[in-house]
């Protein structure tokens, strides 16, 4: 029958809900009737597999009196449904309220429902039955797990400290290879990656597994007194913070050398010499102990976390002491001292080994020797003429300009304009290609020779007299060909390209 809002009302039994109760929603109790409300358009209710259980469902007028009997016979007071549509996004359905008790048609429909899980259930054990005896079979053929086995498995998944799931050996990997900028981001992230990632483990590790990040630091004449870096596998410039010195420290010449993941730079302060360092980790400058002498135009070079110093000059003294500083114990060494006093000479390593060579004594006189110092036994080996007297203009030049790559060592001739490679074997010097950029006529200042990666960046330099040029070149030395250098970038530096300081770090 319809009420007065035009809405067809049944009465219905506990029974007939049991092929909707899966819509779910909210009913409201009204009156003893239940009441359908219908779209201005009826629709075609879609057909349920449930409805196949109940015999009165094909035929309304049994059903009606079906119902009529089910309420009747109800061993409580039935209550009254009300059911409403349900819109889930563009679908209607319908939403029941179950009654306190169960009609005995509700328990026969559950019976029901329970055979069929029961079937299904059946079925479903025969299925992971069969699984089993064909895993049992592969099993047999490839090897099986012990449950001890498995069972460690888990334990150790658990156990991953840097990320779930993931065991740590694997975490540290992924971490080592961050880049450089994002390393001190990352360490806020937990107490584990902190301790990790600022601590000494990392840089080693990054060296282990060869994990290289070239920076080229540069200083230029420029007013600002900020460094830049360079970063040639991103190809782009990064500012670093200017360093807290004072004046006197802006002022005077520096000299800067790399240990570990910091930039060292030296020079004499207001209040005496003093060594600032950069963190590239954290990005910020402090002070390093004292040296146990105080020195400028000395020779130097980078050797993992450690960095040498050797030579110099104080308070007008040749020296030939050496120091070697530790980044990761922030303490300075002193090591056995050199066969001879000299300044404004130049440092590398080769081959595990220190070396120093070229420089003047007193009286400007040149020095043509070189030296190596042997960590393992600890001594210093003197070599002959390993930079000749002829490579050096004047009196008043520069410490030789040299680079190692692959353990090859690379030099500059300023008086020839000329890439040198050095025969180990022989003890001399080869002539190789001739330089795009010009040293000459600043007897070798203001101009940077660097080894990066498996390429000699040249940077800066003179072009003709009081003509600089503000630029990277590179040559490589594994290309093939003549064609060997190549244009790297502009020098993005309020700078007209004379370089006052210059340094790489890797790894």
């Amino acid at each position: 029958m319809r009420d007065g809002c035009g809405a067809r009302t049944e009465k219905v039994g506990m029974n007939t809900c049991a092929g909707v109760m899966e819509d779910g929603g909210g009913v409201s109790v009204k009156s003893q009737s239940v009441h359908i409300s219908q779209d201005p358009e009826p629709r075609k209710r879609p057909r349920r597999t449930g409805r196949r259980d109940n015999p009165n469902v094909d035929n309304p007028g049994t059903m009606e009196a079906g119902v009529k009997s089910s309420l009747q016979s109800a061993d409580t007071t039935p209550i009254s449904l009300t059911i409403e549509p349900a819109i889930r996004g563009d679908k209607r359905g319908t939403q029941v309220i179950a009654s306190r008790k169960r009609s005995p048609r509700r328990v026969a429909s559950s019976e029901t429902r329970t055979r069929i899980s029961v079937a299904e259930g059946n079925t479903l054990a025969n299925g992971c039955a069969s699984e089993s005896a064909s895993q049992s079979q592969q099993g047999q053929n490839m090897g099986t797990l012990k449950p001890c086995d498995r069972e460690q498995d888990r334990e150790d998944v658990r156990r991953g400290d840097y990320f779930p799931a993931i065991h740590n050996e694997l975490g540290q990997l992924c971490l080592t290879r961050v880049p450089r900028s994002k390393i001190y981001d990352l360490a806020l992230v937990c107490k584990k990656w902190k301790a990790y990632l600022l601590g000494p483990e990392l840089y080693k590790a990054r060296r282990q597994q060869r994990v290289r990040e070239d920076w080229v630091f540069i200083l230029g004449m420029n007013a600002d007194k900020k460094w830049r870096a360079y970063r040639p596998a991103m190809d782009d410039w990064v500012v670093i913070p200017p360093c807290p010195s004072d004046y006197t420290f802006d002022s005077c010449d520096k000299e800067s050398m790399v240990a570990g993941l910091n930039l060292m730079v030296l020079g004499q302060g207001g209040n005496g010499y003093v060594v600032w360092r950069f963190d590239t980790i954290r990005s910020e400058w402090s002070t390093t102990p004292r040296m146990n002498t105080d020195r400028c135009l000395f020779g130097s070079a980078s050797f993992g976390e450690c960095a040498y110093f050797a030579g110099g000059s104080c308070n007008g003294m040749l020296l030939k002491s050496v120091e070697r500083y530790n980044s990761e114990t922030d303490s300075w060494e002193l090591l056995s001292d050199m066969h001879t006093e000299r300044k404004s000479c130049s440092g590398f390593v080769m081959d595990g080994k220190f070396y120093v060579i070229g420089g003047q004594q007193n009286s400007n006189k040149k020095i043509s020797s070189g030296e190596s110092y042997d960590p393992s036994t600890k001594t210093w080996t003197l070599i002959e003429d390993m930079w000749p007297a002829s490579f050096v203009a004047s009196s008043q030049v520069a410490p030789p300009l040299v680079a190692v790559v692959n353990n090859q060592l690379y030099a500059i001739n300023i008086i020839e304009n000329m890439l040198m490679s050095y025969d180990k074997q022989r003890n001399q010097w080869n002539f190789l290609e001739k330089v795009p950029h010009r040293a000459e006529n600043t007897n070798g200042w203001g101009l940077g020779f660097k080894a990066v990666g498996d390429e000699l960046f040249v940077i800066g330099g003179a072009r003709g007299p009081g003509l600089f040029l503000p630029a990277i070149h590179a040559y490589s030395p594994s290309a093939e060909g003549t064609h060997r250098w190549r244009f790297v970038t502009d020098l993005r530096l309020p700078t007209s390209g004379f370089i006052s300081n210059c340094a790489v770090m890797s790894g």
